[in-house]
């Protein structure tokens, strides 16, 4: 499937199905067992990074509605001005495989005093 994510160390498939004129994309979860292998998710998990990955997806830049997917490239990570991690790791002799972040880039305050839209 060219549409897999691996992060925090939950794999997510997100298979389409199609029936007749409709198809439609579900996630198939997999999460990292004790030996490295993945076991099959039967729920969908409330971890915020499967959250925003899924919700990702399903917006209109998200594979399905655009085509290819944006993702931020090396210019946009250097760029950012802070980063959070999303990784939590109740283990922690065994930090999850791909952690993830939350790569944040501040933006200067307009002055409404200057701006060229003020009146």
């Amino acid at each position: 499937m060219p549409r897999a994510y691996e992060f925090d160390g939950l794999m997510v498939f997100f298979g389409e199905f199609r029936f007749k004129d409709h198809s439609a994309f579900a996630p198939l979860i997999f999460a990292v067992e004790g030996d490295g292998s993945f076991g099959f998710l039967p729920y969908r998990t409330e971890a915020v990074t499967y959250r925003l990955v899924n919700d990702w997806f399903n917006a209109s830049v998200g594979p399905p509605a655009a085509g290819t997917p944006a993702y931020c490239g090396d210019g946009d990570i250097k760029r950012a001005t802070h980063r959070i991690s999303l990784a939590i790791s109740p283990d922690t002799s065994r930090p999850p495989r791909h952690p993830s972040a939350l790569f944040l880039r501040e933006l200067r305050s307009i002055d409404p005093e200057t701006s060229p839209t003020s009146s």
